[in-house]
């Protein structure tokens, strides 16, 4: 590809919450994000009452590309929410478990 590197981690303008993969799915998703300065981060997952079901991540990580994984096989089926807060930013996607 022209006018990118390929051999080093992206550096995004802001906090990037990427979509979940498999999803929907059964058992585990990985949940991509990357951060763009070394920060404290929390990832978690809430269900549609905004009630929180997992912490994936919560901690200081450095700049680049991350990836979380959620292994689902102790909640119901149905939607969930994944909502990431870094720095002074959010973002949140939708994850839909199914058996």
């Amino acid at each position: 590809a022209e006018g990118r590197c390929d051999d080093r981690p992206a550096i995004p303008a802001g906090p990037r919450l990427d979509p979940a993969y498999p999803n929907p799915f059964n058992g585990m998703t990985v949940v991509p994000f990357a951060l763009p300065s070394r920060e404290r981060v929390r990832v978690v997952i809430v269900d549609l009452l905004g009630r929180p079901v997992a912490t994936l991540v919560d901690g200081v990580l450095p700049a680049g590309e991350h990836r979380a994984v959620w292994h689902a096989d102790r909640v119901a089926t149905g939607v969930y929410f994944c909502r990431m807060m870094a720095g002074n930013g959010s973002a949140t996607r939708r994850i839909t478990v199914t058996r």
